[in-house]
């Protein structure tokens, strides 16, 4: 009889068992430790399955998701975009991303994997340091922000993903993880587009290879089937959940972003508004030639405040302008409130027209209505200033001009035309609270109460005009 000789029997893989199960059919872990961290994942399982079968994504849970991310948009600006918004992102995803790594480490100490547990307790302290510099405990600069989506997303994820599919085999799914790297990368605007897309498309093919691993090689340990179903279903659920967090971040970033535009728009508009006309402002957004219009008929009024130079020769720069500004913002209420055009102050003369850019058939009369308030109001100015009594001389003149904005440059709505000097010489001529009207705007008043003709002026650069007056207020 033949002897056979024993053949040497193959290596065996380290296998880790399976815990036993009860008469009851619990879970028997062999340490009371691994049994409450088990039953803390199944609790957590539950919890995460029964929030996806009400639906992950309804809108009681995206609008306190999108609450929680408007809070993390109080985050400083670093003077670069990119890092800003991946600033933005890196506060609502490093902590989703510290928990995972938490809760492995208690997953690989349950069943048996020490050496990944050391491991993720070293990673951990990775992206601990992330989440303090993220949320400003240590410096949160251009520069520790690319440092964080480098070591986090570009090392850290993809290496970790390695380790663990050549460690236990791609069969619990931790390849996946590359994928929210790559989610990622596609926002990670503090690097350049060619490195995204390098590192993008070095993390697909390194997704497809973990992958593929198992055809070729065989993992360190193997895990029985039941451990391995729960970490591929765990590392599913933390892919799916990363990536929604990484886009629904990103959404509500480009959104807080459009809302900063659209405010940044809209303070445009109304500085643009307090400069030019509604009208001259659409034209100027529109036409690039220059904006010239001629009105054969508008009222033009300058308002002077008396001996307002030697008085500011005592006030420091800023009780001058302090003083400028109560008395034209005044000005700037009444014009608004009669409807009419401020075209700008110079020095301490106010310059204001009637009847443009849209014209008005009671054009001479609301600017004589304006001027009386203005003169009216000069005292109550002057009391709530705590000086004396400020004085204003006012002129008045109407007929044809040319209104336009020229320039490139801190460009403004201004007039031209005979009109407008003659408007300022009826002011210089005024006395101290008196309206000086020229005879073309008291023609068109429809009252001439308290108007006395004051006969012809001999204006510098005019010759001689008939004037009237509205004579100064009592007060």
């Amino acid at each position: 009889m033949n002897s056979i000789k024993d053949e040497p029997e193959p290596p065996k893989r380290k296998v880790l068992r399976c815990p036993k199960l009860s008469d009851d059919g619990q879970i028997i872990f062999p340490h009371l430790f691994s049994n409450w961290v088990f039953k803390l994942g199944e609790i957590a399982c539950i919890k995460i399955w029964l929030a996806l079968d009400g639906g992950l994504m309804s809108n009681g849970l995206t609008k306190l998701m999108g609450q929680v991310l408007d809070r993390v948009l109080s985050a400083p600006d670093l003077g670069n975009v990119g890092a800003t918004r991946m600033l933005l992102v890196a506060r609502g995803a490093l902590p989703l991303g510290l928990s995972v790594h938490f809760s492995w480490i208690f997953l690989f100490f349950a069943v048996g994997v020490n050496t990944l547990a050391w491991l993720n307790i070293l990673v951990s302290c990775l992206w601990f340091w992330s989440l303090l510099t993220a949320w400003g405990v240590f410096p949160a600069t251009a520069r520790n922000v690319k440092i964080i989506i480098i070591s986090t997303c570009v090392v850290e994820i993809p290496l970790h993903a390695v380790i663990a599919t050549v460690w236990l085999g791609p069969d619990p799914g931790f390849q996946f993880l590359v994928l929210i790297a790559m989610a990622v990368m596609s926002f990670a605007f503090v690097l350049s587009f060619r490195q995204r897309v390098v590192l993008i498309c070095t993390q697909g093919v390194l997704f497809i290879t973990l992958f593929m691993y198992s055809t070729f090689a065989e993992p360190i340990q193997l895990l029985p089937p039941f451990e391995t179903s729960l970490l591929l279903v765990s590392n599913l659920m933390a892919t799916v959940t990363g990536i929604i967090l990484v886009l629904v971040a990103q959404d509500i970033v480009s959104r807080h972003a459009e809302d900063r535009l659209t405010e940044e728009h809209d303070r445009a508009e109304r500085l643009l508004l307090n400069i030019l006309p509604p009208e001259i402002a659409e034209k100027l957004k529109t036409e690039h030639d220059v904006i010239a219009d001629e009105h054969s008929q508008a009222t033009v009024l300058f308002a002077d405040i008396v001996d307002f130079t030697e008085a500011s020769a005592s006030m420091s720069a800023g009780q001058l302008v302090a003083r400028l500004n109560v008395i034209f913002s005044e000005f700037d209420r009444l014009a608004e409130r009669h409807g009419v055009e401020k075209i700008k102050t110079i020095g301490d003369a106010y310059m204001v027209v009637a009847g443009l850019p849209g014209p008005r058939e009671d054009h001479a009369q609301v600017m004589v209505d304006l001027a009386r308030e203005m003169v009216t109001v000069m005292p109550y100015i002057s009391g709530s200033l705590g000086g004396r009594n400020i004085p204003l001389r006012v002129g008045i003149n109407t007929g044809p001009v040319v209104a336009g904005v020229i320039g490139q440059s801190k460009f403004a709505y201004d007039l031209w035309g005979d009109t407008v000097n003659v408007a300022a010489r009826m002011e210089q001529a005024s006395s101290p609270n008196e309206i000086r009207l020229s005879e073309t705007t008291y023609q068109q008043l429809t009252d001439h109460e308290d108007c006395e003709d004051v006969g012809e002026l001999d204006l510098k650069g005019k010759g001689r005009m008939r004037a009237y007056a509205i004579r100064p207020l009592d007060g």
